[in-house]
């Protein structure tokens, strides 16, 4: 047995997502543009489903200074992810006690390897100096909080923890078991944005680490409830299918609501038994049905064909409008879109849609026609397919990525996949 494999120990770090409160001393902040299908609904509150999402959306692990009320918390002129090593049965018991108290934390979380992530920067948290003269920095207002170097070196800053268990009220953080990946990129444009505006863009313009470009390709993800696994599974299938990240990128999801006794999985052995049990079957979705794709291709085709010489007959005027529309495939999860999707006959645009551009339609036709010529497509592909669909257009361009851009609303049941929404929890 290897000395490191016991219950009390693990091999892999996980970062949690906990619910926010924009009126609460300690939030972060978020960029005002977190992608059109990542909804904002307006009551202040952002749950960690949501902020998981929404990393797994944009592709990026945001750095922070994890504000303690107005004060940070990471030392230093670096930034940092806060990772925690506790088993996945300890984190899992630890948040189910501490969010009873309304503590910050969460069931929502990315699992990753110690190895790579010690590769990538991560270092464990220093608790407390030795120096017992050592001045410690005020909280500067919510400015920077920053050792002089004799007493820690500022490259280092970044894994200090305060830590006084000598004290009337105890300060012990220790529990946490605390790993810290910092930011050392260029801040300014961050920090210029948050001087004259008070927020950020977007997440571009958030300190981190895109997931796509980093050596790790062993990510799990820890959610709480059962019926946010396809919302999971959705968000990663378009990022492969997009090309943004490789098909073994992410590998598990391990959902806490199935199990039923988490002191079975305390066990190193149990917890690795678990991680098998819970890989994702991306192979499953990614396999090819080429006589499937190319017939759905075939009828959708055709039924065009009638729907064209239908509203061409009518000698309809349309305002002209320069633009162009396709089929928008709300179900990733469709056997039919599927096998399109691995024949690479349709494209998902950076918001996720599914989309079908038909040559036989003519970008050149007034907007509103191709409109309405999707739209007349669309309920007969939904009524002999079954394959829920609508239309998706963009005016003034070509481009399935450009603004300003139209859309069918109907989506029904689908609308948790495609919506990520600030209050789901």
């Amino acid at each position: 047995m290897n000395n490191n494999e016991r219950y009390d120990l693990n091999d892999r770090l996980i970062h949690f997502f906990r619910p926010l409160d924009a009126e609460d001393p300690s939030f972060p902040g978020l960029p005002e543009y977190l992608g059109f299908n990542n909804e904002d609904v307006g009551d202040c509150k952002y749950s960690a489903l949501f902020l998981l999402r929404c990393c797994i959306r944009n592709d990026k692990l945001w750095a922070t200074w994890s504000y303690r009320g107005k004060a940070r918390s990471v030392y230093g002129p670096n930034p940092a992810v806060c990772f925690t090593e506790m088993p996945f049965a300890a984190f899992v018991e630890a948040a189910r006690s501490r969010a009873k108290k309304s503590e910050k934390i969460s069931i929502y979380g990315l699992s990753f390897k110690k190895s790579e992530l010690f590769t990538m920067g991560a270092r464990h948290v220093i608790y407390g100096l030795s120096n017992p003269s050592a001045v410690y920095p005020d909280s500067n207002n919510g400015g920077a909080r920053i050792f002089e170097e004799r007493y820690l070196p500022s490259s280092e800053q970044f894994r200090y923890i305060t830590y006084n268990p000598c004290i009337s009220r105890p300060v012990d953080w220790t529990h946490e078991r605390e790993w810290r990946l910092p930011y050392r990129g260029d801040l300014s444009k961050y920090e210029n944005q948050i001087s004259e505006f008070g927020i950020v863009e977007s997440s571009n313009d958030v300190p981190g680490f895109y997931l796509s470009k980093e050596d790790c390709n062993d990510i799990g993800i820890i959610i709480d409830k059962k019926k946010d696994v396809n919302k999971i599974l959705y968000d990663i299938l378009c990022l492969i299918y997009r090309g943004t990240i490789s098909e073994n990128k992410y590998q598990f999801i391990i959902c806490a609501e199935k199990i039923k006794n988490t002191k079975k999985y305390r066990d190193y052995y149990q917890e690795k038994k678990l991680i098998k049990k819970s890989l994702i079957p991306i192979e499953d979705y990614l396999k090819k049905n080429t006589k499937l794709a190319f017939s759905t291709k075939e009828q959708i085709e055709h039924y065009f064909s009638i729907v064209f010489e239908k509203i061409i007959s009518t000698g309809n005027d349309y305002t002209y409008e320069n633009g162009r529309c396709w089929i928008w495939f709300y179900n990733v999860f469709d056997k039919r879109v599927l096998a399109m999707l691995n024949e690479g006959l349709l494209i998902i645009n950076n918001e996720n849609k599914i989309l079908f551009e038909l040559e036989p339609l003519d970008s050149s036709l007034p907007l509103q026609m191709q409109e309405e010529m999707i739209q007349n497509l669309s309920d007969i592909i939904k009524k002999k397919l079954k394959i829920q669909c609508g239309y998706y257009s963009v005016r003034d361009s070509k481009d399935c990525n450009d603004v300003p851009y139209y859309c069918s609303q109907d989506l029904g049941n689908l609308e948790d996949l495609y919506y990520n929404k600030s209050n789901d929890c």
